[in-house]
């Protein structure tokens, strides 16, 4: 009896091993049959895209970086990078064949949603353009309009009010803190007591836009 349930026990474990080595087999028999419609040049073109896709959406944030950092003072690399992100985007949409379709129906999901988000941040990316710009000709002529203003040969009262709110506005913007925006808002209310002189006006106008752009 013992002789039995041992031959028993060996056939059982035998079994077992046999079972495991066919599903195994049959396993890598399905992912074989499977990968026969897998096109290699589609694969490498799809992972291109998405490497692409994921270097262009770098170099935007790259350039505007640069740009909001006054390293660079032109928007064209910055224009070229956006456009290429989405033409990018749009290539991944058409998701290969050889996804399975739950998988691609996913997958053309997400990129539905990245090409909204592209857009999105193409438009943001718009209105940092035309404020910089403003901020740009605000600092370019801030202090060509304070050595108007003093060649103007106003009231030395009026010259002594632009003069403090120009240390103050210049000094905010080099170390920014709630005690000097203080003195820059008392700076600019009695400056503001001279503006109806085009000149004082024209000065506050390009320090409010600096300070704004903090």
């Amino acid at each position: 009896m013992r002789r039995l349930a041992a031959f028993l026990g060996a056939r059982r474990r035998a079994l077992v091993v046999v079972s495991i080595f066919v599903l195994g087999l049959t396993a890598l028999g399905t992912l074989y049959w499977r990968s026969e419609f897998v096109s290699p040049q589609a694969h490498y073109d799809y992972v291109l895209s998405l490497l692409s896709l994921r270097e262009a959406d770098a170099q935007t944030d790259a350039e505007l970086l640069a740009n909001r950092l006054q390293l660079t003072r032109n928007y064209d690399a910055l224009t070229a990078d956006v456009a290429r992100a989405q033409r990018l985007a749009e290539t991944i949409v058409e998701v290969p064949l050889f996804f399975a379709e739950e998988d691609k129906d996913a997958l053309s999901a997400v990129a539905q949603t990245l090409i909204a988000t592209l857009a999105e941040k193409a438009q943001r990316i718009e209105v940092f353009k035309r404020s910089n710009a403003v901020l740009r000709n605000s600092m370019a002529f801030f202090p060509k309009a304070g050595d108007e203003l003093r060649n103007a040969h106003l009231d030395a009262g009026i010259v002594g009010s632009a003069e403090h709110y120009m240390r103050e506005v210049l000094g905010y913007l080099q170390a920014p803190d709630a005690a000097r925006l203080t003195m820059v808002d008392q700076a600019a209310k009695s400056l503001a007591a001279h503006s109806q002189n085009p000149l004082v006006a024209t000065l506050l106008r390009h320090g409010k836009v600096m300070l704004e752009s903090h």
